[in-house]
């Protein structure tokens, strides 16, 4: 997990001329029995705003064990401190409140103030461990996650230590990343960029849109949450395109008031059809009932683990691939 904080967010720290220092305290057992997905979405957020809100210094992520036992497992402290901006101490107590934004001159240009915070506190609390934070304004702040986790046998250590096989069947597909958070672009695309993937990146929906129809891609990752456009509004108008949407007599019309070269009807029909994966912060009951009537494939929930995001691209693209051959049977039947 630690080491996929630091391959995630090597890249984007360095963009910034910043150190990303990941230390594990020795005594922690290569492999313990928790919940990952919630630990990486808390670990993720937490030094993905690190990173965000600093722009000298550096980002330590630090792992120690606090307290084992042979009955009740072991407890984990993991701190993320950085060198940044600081959070001024009369808003502390608030930057766990859902909707509490505390928006300044500082949080503006830094595009955001860190909103998945009220997230982290509620993933913590479902895995039975404790928040603090202690910060002060351009002094840097430091965020502390007590968990508990339980040991776990010699036969779940070889079933964890097992590989990802999809990952090989990534090299040399061409992705597109549709994604607004310039620190969450660069993460996803170093991680694809890992598996041999071709990524390119559109920093909202119409862009998106544009991109796809200028160019062959194998599969689309989609942020929901963007400005301009959001991941389901362009996954509608890309599927719309296909069903015969509004054109040009330079080609066909895209949104943002660009025109593409005219496309015959074949390509059009292909580029449109793109597997579209959402990508969401946190998924909520009844989204997958609205990503699939928007006409996207499946989602993922943000943090996404490299296994994960592989498996998922493959299988899009495998059922698209199913698909495509569909209709073809269809007319020499009838």
């Amino acid at each position: 997990m630690l080491d996929e904080v630091r391959g995630l967010f090597e890249g984007p720290a360095a963009e910034r001329g910043l150190t990303l220092r990941v230390s594990v305290d020795g005594r922690i057992p290569r492999h313990l029995r928790g919940d990952a997905m919630r630990l990486r979405q808390v670990l993720f957020n937490l030094v993905g705003n690190a990173v965000k809100f600093t722009d000298h210094g550096e980002v330590a992520v630090e792992a120690w064990r606090v307290q084992a036992s042979r009955s009740r497992g072991c407890r984990v402290l993991f701190t993320v401190r950085d060198t940044g901006i600081g959070i001024a101490e009369d808003r502390l107590k608030d930057i766990f409140e859902p909707f509490v934004q505390g928006e300044t001159a500082s949080t503006r240009r830094y595009q955001g103030a860190g909103l998945g915070l009220p997230i982290v506190r509620r993933l913590v609390r479902l895995m039975r461990g404790t928040i603090a934070v202690e910060s002060a304004p351009e002094a840097g702040t430091a965020f502390s996650v007590s968990l508990p986790f339980r040991f776990v046998n010699k036969v779940e250590e070889a079933a964890a230590a097992q590989p990802a096989d999809d990952a090989p069947a990534l090299r040399g597909r061409a992705i597109l990343l549709a994604e607004d958070d310039a620190v969450n672009r660069l993460a996803v695309t170093r991680l694809l960029e890992g598996m041999g993937a071709r990524v390119t990146t559109a920093d909202n929906g119409e862009r998106a849109v544009q991109a796809l129809l200028a160019d062959d891609f194998d599969c689309v990752l989609m942020d929901i949450q963007m400005p301009v456009m959001d991941g389901m509004e362009a996954t509608r108008r890309l599927r719309a395109l296909g069903r015969g949407g509004p054109r040009t007599g330079a080609g066909v019309s895209v949104p943002g008031g660009g025109d593409i070269p005219r496309l015959d009807p074949r390509t059009l029909r292909a580029r449109s059809a793109t597997p579209v994966i959402a990508l969401t912060a946190h998924a909520m009951r009844g989204d997958r009932e609205q990503f699939l009537a928007a006409g996207m494939d499946g989602y993922l929930t943000k943090p996404v683990e490299a296994a994960t995001l592989a498996s998922a691209i493959v299988r899009a693209i495998r059922e698209q691939g199913l698909r495509e051959r569909e209709p073809d049977h269809a007319m020499q039947a009838g």
